[in-house]
C-alpha cells in the first residue's frame, strides 16, 4: 500500500460506512465483505491537478479511471455552481475550481466563447478577488500570457496580494521563463504550464527555488501544443521538447514541488487516460515510479491543502485505488486498475 507518503507491504484496510476505521493486520469477522488485494497495490484516487471542466460527465470520466479530484483552472461561475452539486455524489470525481481567472479585456481566456470578467487596471484587481471569494471558489487563476493582451506585472503584484488577504492560493498562468521568475518573486504560490521559450541558467534556478512555488508542468498538453505550432508552420519560439522535460527534472533535483495536470480538454485531451500519459512523460524526466506516484496524490495535497482528505489513513474516508502489480515500481501499471472506491462504495 502506498497511502500518499509511505510504502506499506502486505496490509489490510478496514473500512466501515464509508470510512476506513483501522490499517495493519486484521482477521475478517463473520460479517466482513473481503476482497482479497494478494499482488495488488493500494493507492489514494487520483488528482489532476489542471483541468477545465464543462459537464459532469466529464468528472464522471475521471472517477472511472481513477481521477477522485479535479481541479479545475478556469470556468464560468455558473458552471462552477453546476458542476459543485456534484461533489457529494459517489460516481463523480470531487470538483475544485477557480472560477474564471483574472485577465485583461482581449487577453487570454477571453476567447472561449462565454463572457467571462476582465481585470482592466491595478485599481481593479481586489474587487476581482473579492468577487472570486463571494463566489467561493477554491484558488485564484492568475494569467500572463505575452501571446494575446495580458496583465502587468504590478496588478499580478496586486491580485496575489488580495487572494492571500482571502486566504486563497494564487496560481499563475505562464509561457515564458521571464514572467515565471518575475511573478515567482511576488509570492505565487504555484504555476500552471512550465515555460518553453528559454532554459534556466543555475542563476535564475536558484532564485525559482528560493521562492518555492509548486509548478503543474501539463507535458503532454505542452508537446501536443508545440507539435500543432511547428506543424502550422505557426513562428512559436519554444525549445525542443527534450530541453523542456531537462527542466522539469532540474526542478525536481531543486525539490520544487511537481504536480501531475492534464489541461483537458484543450488539444484534444481527454479527462481519462491522458494523466497515465502525463505521468509516463513526468517519468520520462528522471522521476522514479514512486516520485512520479507522488505528482498525483500527495504533491497536491500537500500545495491545495484543502485536499489533505484525499489520502489513505484511518478515520478518513474510504477513497482508493486497487491496481494489479506493484505500483511503487512500474507506474504503467496504473492501466490495470481492477477496483476503485469512493467513500467506501466500489464503483469499479
Amino acid at each position: 500500500m502506498f497511502d500518499g507518503s509511505t510504502v506499506r507491504e502486505q496490509v489490510d484496510v478496514l473500512i466501515s460506512d464509508g470510512v476506513i476505521i483501522s490499517i495493519g493486520e486484521h482477521e475478517a469477522g463473520e460479517a466482513a465483505i473481503v476482497v482479497d488485494g494478494k499482488g495488488k497495490t493500494i493507492i489514494p484516487l487520483l488528482v489532476n491537478a489542471h483541468a477545465h471542466v464543462y459537464e459532469p460527465q466529464h468528472l464522471k470520466e475521471s472517477l472511472a479511471q481513477g481521477i477522485g479530484t479535479v481541479l479545475d483552472l478556469y470556468t464560468a461561475n455558473e458552471k462552477a455552481k453546476q458542476l459543485r452539486v456534484f461533489n457529494d455524489s459517489i460516481p463523480y470525481a470531487t470538483y475544485y475550481t477557480s472560477g474564471p481567472g483574472a485577465t485583461v479585456p482581449g487577453g487570454h481566456g477571453t476567447q472561449l466563447g462565454y463572457p467571462v470578467p476582465t481585470v482592466s487596471h491595478i485599481g481593479e484587481a481586489k474587487r476581482f478577488v473579492r468577487d472570486r471569494a463571494d463566489e467561493s471558489v477554491d484558488y485564484i487563476k492568475i494569467i500572463r500570457e505575452p501571446l494575446r493582451s495580458t496583465l502587468d506585472f504590478e496588478t499580478i503584484r496586486a491580485l496575489i496580494k488580495a487572494s492571500h488577504q482571502y486566504d486563497k492560493l494564487a496560481i499563475a498562468h505562464v509561457s515564458t521563463l521571464a514572467d515565471a521568475l518575475s511573478i515567482s518573486d511576488l509570492r505565487i504560490n504555484g504555476f500552471a504550464h512550465l515555460w518553453f521559450d528559454s532554459a534556466m541558467d543555475e542563476e535564475q534556478l536558484a532564485q525559482l527555488t528560493a521562492q518555492e512555488p509548486f509548478v503543474i508542468p501539463t507535458l503532454f498538453a505542452t508537446k501536443k501544443l508545440l507539435q500543432y505550432a511547428d506543424q502550422q508552420g505557426l513562428n512559436l519560439h519554444h525549445l525542443p521538447f527534450e530541453k523542456i522535460q531537462t527542466e522539469v527534472h532540474r526542478l525536481h533535483q531543486s525539490q520544487i514541488l511537481l504536480l501531475a495536470g492534464t489541461d483537458a480538454p484543450n488539444l484534444g485531451i481527454n479527462y481519462h487516460d491522458a494523466l497515465l500519459e502525463e505521468l509516463r512523460l513526468l517519468k520520462a524526466c528522471g522521476l522514479s515510479d514512486l516520485e512520479v506516484l507522488k505528482t498525483a496524490t500527495i504533491n497536491p495535497a500537500i500545495a491545495f491543502r484543502f485536499l489533505e482528505n484525499q489520502l489513505i489513513k484511518e478515520n478518513s474516508k474510504a477513497n482508493f485505488l486497487l491496481v494489479e502489480g506493484d505500483l511503487t515500481s512500474d507506474i504503467g501499471s496504473l492501466s490495470n486498475v481492477w477496483g476503485i472506491w469512493k467513500n467506501g462504495t466500489r464503483i469499479k
